[in-house]
C-alpha cells in the first residue's frame, strides 16, 4: 500500500502511520511549531509561505531578548 497525500498528523492518524514524520530530537519543541504554522496557513494568511514568514517571525521575536 501506498499512502499519497500531504504530512498532516491527524490525517496521518487515520491511517495509523502516526510515526511517519521524523522529528528528531526536537519533537517537544517541533510538533507545537508545526501546529502553529498549520494554523497560520489554515486561519490566516492561507499561504505556507506567508505562514512559514510568520512562523520565522515569531520565533525570532520570542528569542529575541536572550539574543541581546
Amino acid at each position: 500500500e501506498v499512502f499519497v497525500g500531504p504530512k498532516r498528523p491527524p490525517l496521518l492518524a487515520q491511517y495509523g502511520l502516526d510515526e511517519l514524520v521524523y522529528y528528531g530530537w526536537f519533537s517537544w519543541l517541533a510538533k507545537p511549531m508545526v501546529g502553529v504554522l498549520h494554523f497560520l496557513h489554515d486561519y490566516v494568511v492561507f499561504s505556507y509561505g506567508l505562514a512559514i514568514l510568520m512562523l520565522t517571525v515569531l520565533v525570532r521575536g520570542g528569542l529575541f531578548p536572550l539574543s541581546l
